[in-house]
């Protein structure tokens, strides 16, 4: 089964993956914030990612 990355909230339009059945994704974040996600075909799939300041 396909997977992607799509962002939610202030990652909308940020976070934006392919659907993949393997694979990775990367995406270089510039700006600290929380940005949660989710799989587009499997929404109950969610994560959030932490950006600190250095």
């Amino acid at each position: 089964m396909a997977h992607d990355v799509n962002g939610l909230g202030d990652a909308k339009g940020k976070l934006r993956s392919p659907l993949k059945k393997s694979g990775t994704y990367t995406y270089t974040f510039t700006e600290p914030g929380t940005y949660d996600y989710t799989c587009t075909p499997h929404p109950e799939m969610r994560g959030t990612v932490v950006v600190q300041a250095p």
